[in-house]
């Protein structure tokens, strides 16, 4: 199973490298085997575990947010199994993100779903909510950047859809008053207010300042308010908050670089494109503070990494042949330095992508085992 799935990543890949400057489409076989994978993944991982168990006793009250809730109560009703639930999932995962891609007006589809597979995938098959939530946060943003009539409206509307689904998908509102955020001086002011509010958090005086804030906070939202100090007073950076940091960093970096070489052309979907790609940086900067709070925030970023994902495929259309090379570069040692942190350190990669890869229901490794301390 997994030299079939490295194997046509890796195919995927030459393909993209052989014909950079052509449109690039999805291939099915790929996507199909995605779709097996995502549905097949193991119950011994503990989120998948839950979901599949509460999936199976609809009768039990969940946490889960409403419109998370009302999905797996009609996929019960209309009698799927837990497999096929997920395999309705991955299909709404993907027709969204086909759905933000055509919004985005992106051809070169196929850059885009091999960076997700390399930072997503492997976890969408577990965090079933979040990555719902991300990729109609996707199309949301795609509104936000069309900028037609109405479709701020439409951006507000699908991320409260995406809200209903897991609470998370709020944050990405703050791209509304970061659309102000034009100037480099005003960034820059941005990015210091948010460098001071981590150091606050990060020294214990006053860290006591903040917890105070987000107790009283907290105590006056009955129904998000122990989720909320959960996670809030957590105090426990994951294991790559430096690469966290330094992704938000080097893409800013990146984005203002590109502002400059095409600061000349007439594009204007382009430089929409270069500020919005800003603006993503800039969310996720202002998530540092919560990244020294709670391992869980750096998935903002992950999720977003879509749109930026997104964004580079329209530049790739845009640039010079060598340029064309350089940007692709930068992409594979950004998505491939992010990709094996996020999967080789803490507990992904024995809780998310070994057993993804070796213990599917489908095609199980029977070679390989498990560690009971990994479990």
């Amino acid at each position: 199973m997994i030299g079939v799935f490295y194997g046509l990543v890796l195919i995927e890949l030459i393909l993209l490298l052989l014909t950079p400057s052509r449109q690039q489409r999805v291939s099915i076989v790929f996507l199909v085997l995605l779709a097996i994978i995502f549905a097949y993944v193991s119950i011994t991982v503990s989120d998948n575990w839950v979901y599949n168990w509460y999936y199976t006793h609809p009768e039990v009250p969940t946490k889960f947010e409403p419109v998370f809730n009302q999905v797996m109560q009609m996929a019960t009703k209309v009698g799927l199994s837990y497999q096929q639930f997920k395999l309705v999932i991955f299909t709404i995962e993907m027709s969204c993100m086909a759905w933000g891609l055509n919004i985005f007006q992106v051809d070169n589809k196929r850059v885009v779903l091999l960076c997700y597979t390399a930072i997503q995938f492997f976890e969408s098959g577990v965090q079933l909510r979040n990555y719902l939530m991300a990729t109609v946060v996707f199309v949301a943003i795609a509104y936000l950047w069309r900028d037609k009539r109405f479709d701020t409206m439409y951006f507000v509307m699908l991320v409260g859809l995406a809200a209903g689904i897991q609470l998370a998908a709020v944050f990405f509102l703050l791209l509304l008053p970061m659309r102000r955020l034009r100037t480099r001086n005003a960034q820059l002011w941005f990015i210091g207010v948010i460098s001071a509010g981590a150091l606050l958090i990060a020294v214990p005086v006053t860290r006591h300042i903040y917890v105070l804030i987000v107790q009283a906070i907290a105590t006056r939202l009955p129904v998000i308010g122990p989720k909320m100090l959960q996670y809030a007073l957590r105090f426990e950076p994951g294991m790559i908050i430096i690469l966290d940091v330094a992704m938000a960093v080097v893409l800013l970096l990146l984005f203002w670089r590109l502002e400059a070489i095409f600061k000349q052309t007439d594009n204007q979907p382009l430089q929409s494109s270069i500020r919005l790609g800003q603006q993503m940086a800039l969310l996720f900067y202002s998530m540092v503070p919560l990244y020294l709070v709670a391992y869980n925030f750096d998935r903002i970023l992950i999720d977003g990494l879509i749109v930026v994902f997104a964004i580079f495929a329209q530049i790739l259309g845009q640039l010079t042949q060598r340029n064309k090379w350089l940007l692709l570069a930068i992409m594979g040692l950004l998505v491939g330095t992010y990709s094996f942190a996020t999967y080789h350190y803490g507990t992904k990669y024995h809780n998310t992508y070994a057993p993804m890869i070796h213990e599917n229901a489908m095609f199980p490794d029977k070679t390989y085992v498990m560690k009971e301390e990994w479990r």
